[in-house]
Order: structure tokens, then C-alpha cells, then sequence
């Protein structure tokens, strides 16, 4: 890469000319010109300020162009940024690991609700069970309440206690009939 200019032709590191207005000259033979912002020598990345073009919201000062420093020929030094630079805030690491904890429990909360090597049958009596009781899979069997099995083929008669809870087991029993009522007349009509 070169820092062409006045009259000047000389290899020059891209992270010197932050905050100056430059002009790359890309492998395809196209131009960019613009300010830049960044270069992160890992990724080989640069980042440009455009002046903002009509297509972006009235209150956006400049669009960002990214490119790959690898796909540049040239750079052509155009002057002094007299664009201030956007500041780069702190990223509070408590607050990004605290949303990856919330995104991982989600994600598993979610895997957890789809029966591993169960029909599609017995999906949606889960789901249908589910929106009324509180239910998650235990291999192929649904458990209710945490106090009721349901086994394959996830009938009425199928319902068992795994404790002294003939409440529950009526409740569940009867939620059952319903869910399975409905979903044989949405499958029939």
C-alpha cells in the first residue's frame, strides 16, 4: 500500500492516517473516499466515514463502509479529517456476560421443550399441555406438574402418578381429553 499525495510515494502503516480523509483504490478498480475511523490489523479491517447519503435517516451524520484492506491498491492521502470522531465507549463486560447468561438459559429453556425422537403427535400435545401446565420431557414421556407421568401414546389412559397427588392427576386428566379433542378436530377439518 502506498500514501500517495503531493509528491510523496511511500509505504505507510494504515493506523497512522486515522482521522484523515482518504481515497483506496479497491482490486475491482473502484474508489472510495472518506475518512477513517478504524483499522484493526487482526481481521485486516477499515473502516470509513462517508458523508451520508439521502437514503439514511436525517439525524445520521455519515454512513460506515467497511473494507477489506486486502482488497485495497492504493490509498491517496486527501487531507485532514475535519470529521470528529465518533467516541468508541467502555463495553461493560458484566452487562454483555450477563445477557449471554439470559440468551444460553433461554436457548436451553427452549431446547428443552422439543421431545428428542417423539412424533409430531406427541409435540403437540406438549405444546398444547403446556400452555396450560407446566410440563417438560423426560425421554419420551411428558411430565406434568412434576408430579404426573404421561407415556406414549399420550392418551388419557396413559396418565400415571409419580406421587400420592389424585388432585393433579384429574386436573391433568382433564386438560388431556380436552388438548387431544382439539387437536383430532383441527386435524380433521
Amino acid at each position: 500500500m502506498r500514501k500517495t499525495g503531493k509528491a510523496e510515494t511511500r509505504p505507510v502503516a494504515l493506523t497512522s492516517l486515522v482521522n484523515t480523509r482518504i481515497q483506496v483504490q479497491l482490486v475491482d478498480d473502484s474508489r472510495v473516499e472518506g475518512v477513517l475511523f478504524a483499522y484493526d490489523v487482526y481481521s485486516g479491517v477499515v473502516a470509513l466515514l462517508e458523508p451520508r447519503m439521502g437514503d439514511l435517516p436525517a439525524d445520521t451524520k455519515h454512513a460506515v463502509r467497511l473494507v477489506k484492506a486486502s482488497n485495497i491498491q492504493d490509498v491517496e492521502v486527501k487531507g485532514k479529517g475535519d470529521t470528529v470522531l465518533p467516541s468508541v465507549q467502555e463495553v461493560k463486560v458484566d452487562v454483555v456476560e450477563a445477557r449471554k447468561a439470559r440468551a444460553l438459559a433461554q436457548a436451553k429453556e427452549r431446547a428443552a421443550r422439543i421431545g428428542v425422537g417423539v412424533s409430531s403427535h406427541a409435540q403437540a400435545v406438549f405444546e398444547a399441555l403446556s400452555k396450560t401446565l407446566p410440563c417438560r420431557w423426560d425421554k419420551k414421556r411428558i411430565i406434568v406438574l412434576d408430579e404426573i407421568v404421561i407415556d406414549p401414546p399420550y392418551t388419557v389412559d396413559c396418565c400415571r402418578e409419580l406421587s400420592s397427588a389424585s388432585f393433579s392427576l384429574s386436573r391433568v386428566k382433564k386438560v388431556l381429553q380436552g388438548e387431544l379433542s382439539r387437536l383430532e378436530q383441527s386435524a380433521a377439518g
